[in-house]
């Protein structure tokens, strides 16, 4: 560190207290600034973080569900019954299972896109324009559960997801 070489220990230690003294006095502003006391402001984040972790490890255990989570070698259409971004028009279409819809985005579209581009095996361009499409269905899987997870993973970096149930008749 070159501080540390040409003033010595002493401006260092100085620069770092200075530096998380104006990282303090940045979350006082915040909490200031929504309303809250010092110890209202730190529980909140501390149960933000909390949600987040949740959230996330929700999303972990329910990727376990979909079998080309875990195997990286297959594609989602390898499985019987799982159609990507499903269309009435397309062929191969068909009105049993479970469409996952992404409902919105959310603050973390980046994120989002980067877990729609794990979920589908969509390159990242398609991935981000089925994002700024939202509300699209994402993905038809045959069962509950794997819908269930699908929504839990998108749900897992901030997105609102919804699953819906098609008609079982054929057209």
């Amino acid at each position: 560190m070159e501080i540390g070489r040409h003033f010595g220990w002493p401006y260092v230690a100085g620069y770092y207290l200075l530096v998380l003294l104006s990282l303090f006095l940045l979350s006082v502003w915040r909490y200031h600034r929504r309303g809250q006391t010092l110890r209202e402001g730190m529980s909140a984040d501390k149960a933000r973080r909390r949600h987040r972790r949740e959230l996330w490890q929700r999303g972990r255990e329910a990727a376990a569900a979909l079998p080309w989570l875990t195997d990286k070698q297959r594609h989602p259409t390898d499985w019987p019954g799982v159609v990507i971004t499903p269309a009435p028009e397309a062929p191969g279409y068909f009105r049993g299972g479970y469409d996952v819809v992404l409902d919105a985005a959310g603050i973390t579209k980046i994120q989002v896109a980067g877990k729609l581009r794990r979920l589908t095996g969509l390159s990242l361009a398609s991935a981000m324009h089925l994002v700024e499409e939202a509300p699209v269905v994402v993905l038809r899987v045959p069962d509950a559960v794997m819908a269930a997870a699908a929504r839990a993973v998108l749900e897992s970096v901030g997105a609102t997801a919804s699953v819906t149930a098609p008609e079982d008749s054929a057209e």
